[in-house]
């Protein structure tokens, strides 16, 4: 097991599997809350007090565990071990989520892609080809801008900027235009919505340019 030095003002410079701590570090690092709050997946946290401090202050300041100085290596070992291993527990687990969520996001039958908070594409399935004219490697990493046709680029930025403030404050589910790989511009509904716990966005979009045109040739004809 590497170990990492840190302080009460500086945290580990590289990510970290567990963190041990004295108690006098521990009382004075602000930096734990943001470590914490940032690791998507279970990170320990221990702490080694010295005294006759009450392990209850502890736990309930949020470590996972308090070990009483001196420690036995066979304590110490044993109580890294089962929280590591939960640890590992946890990585499956969302290793196994994340599959499943894949497996579902490239079958939807939808074109549908992810937008980060920074208006980049992240992930494209297949389905956008038939509506873009892109395959999906060339859509990600890519600004979902530069897809938009002109007359509907301001209305989608202010929708985009008030997402980003607030999801609430957008329409869930709107009619725009885009322009695909040809340079045609395509009709299309977009339904979009915020990936549970992070700042991305998953959007749908259902074609709808050869309604739009039959909608359009009737009206002519009985106009």
């Amino acid at each position: 097991m590497e170990v990492m030095p840190c302080s009460a003002h500086s945290p580990p410079e590289k990510p970290v599997e567990l963190l041990l701590l004295e108690d006098r570090v521990a009382r004075a690092a602000s930096w734990m809350a943001d470590i914490r709050r940032k690791s998507e997946i279970f990170l320990p946290f221990v702490v080694a007090v010295t005294g006759s401090q009450q392990a209850d202050f502890w736990l309930g300041a949020g470590f996972d565990a308090c070990l009483h100085m001196p420690v036995s290596k066979a304590e110490l070992r044993s109580t890294l071990n089962l929280l590591l291993r939960l640890r590992r527990q946890a990585q499956e687990l969302v290793r196994q989520g994340l599959e499943r969520y894949m497996s579902v996001f490239q079958s939807t039958g939808t074109a549908t892609i992810v937008v980060d908070a920074d208006g980049r594409i992240v992930m494209a399935n297949r389905n956008c080809e038939p509506v873009t004219g892109y395959v999906p490697e060339k859509l990600v990493g890519t600004p979902w801008m530069n897809y938009v046709a002109p007359e509907s680029l301001s209305r989608m930025l202010e929708y985009f900027r008030l997402r980003i403030e607030s999801p609430e404050k957008a329409p869930y589910q709107y009619e725009t235009r885009l322009v695909d790989k040809a340079g045609c511009v395509r009709d299309v509904i977009l339904s979009v919505g915020q990936v549970q716990n992070s700042s991305q966005f998953i959007v749908s979009m259902v074609d709808i340019t050869e309604l739009r045109q039959v909608q359009a040739r009737h009206q002519m004809l009985f106009t």
